[in-house]
């Protein structure tokens, strides 16, 4: 997958290639930011996002399943799923617009690698229809718990455009304090809604190579996953 860099100034860097181990290389692939203070998230390549890739190529995911990734920032996850785990259709999104543009190019820089191109929507949890104006078997995203308002939102879009037997996997970092509360909330807003919860830690995954870079990361990182209680997939 060739990764690009978006810094803040909009210089762009070489493209780069992605290997996440095994046979699982993208070749091109992202355009993304590696200054860790670019106040536009969505265009630094954060390590969940490498974890949840990882963790759904890991799982035995049926093809031909709709999915769908919230907040989807650079799509490395995304993209992922379309390239190796070949979905009948997916959906990239985002709520800022900024955002949705570089995901845009992400998406056409990859298309040679995928089994099929994913669609990229602006999506703002609380407020949008579910893109597509349809039901998904598979809800993905990383990052997602930053406020207690996001993580209610966020609950109510999974809950909206979740088919049922559906599934949605969510990655976040162990090690952030002060988001523990809030995934709790998320919690119990899912249990609420009457999904089945269950969470995994798990720790960073050896073998990533972005370009020349081997990537490395000391901490852990929470794996939900939120099943509608009439089954799963």
């Amino acid at each position: 997958m060739p990764l690009i860099d978006a810094a803040p100034h909009e210089r762009l860097l070489e493209v780069r290639e992605v290997d996440l181990g095994g046979s699982h290389v993208l070749s091109p692939g992202l355009q993304y930011s590696n200054i860790f203070q670019d106040s536009q998230c969505g265009l630094r390549l954060w390590e969940s996002g490498i974890v949840l890739a990882r963790y759904l190529l890991a799982q035995e995911i049926p093809s031909g399943l709709a999915v769908l990734e919230l907040g989807s920032g650079c799509g490395i996850a995304g993209i992922v799923v379309a390239a190796f785990l070949a979905p009948s259709s997916i959906f990239l999104t985002d709520g800022n617009e900024r955002t949705i543009k570089n995901l845009a190019l992400n998406v056409a820089a990859s298309a040679s690698c995928v089994t099929r191109v994913p669609t990229v929507e602006r999506f703002v949890w609380g407020v949008d229809r579910c893109p597509g104006g349809r039901k998904f078997d598979l809800v993905i995203g990383s990052d997602l718990f930053y406020s207690k308002t996001a993580a209610l939102q966020l609950a109510a879009a999974i809950d909206e455009c979740l088919c049922e037997g559906g599934k949605a996997v969510l990655v976040a970092p162990a090690s952030r304090s002060d988001e523990s509360q809030t995934r709790d909330d998320f919690k119990r807003t899912m249990m609420d809604r009457r999904f089945l919860v269950t969470e995994r830690t798990v720790e960073f995954p050896t073998g990533i190579r972005i370009g020349r870079e081997k990537l490395s990361h000391d901490g852990e990182f929470e794996v939900l996953e939120c099943r509608r209680e009439a089954g799963g997939i």
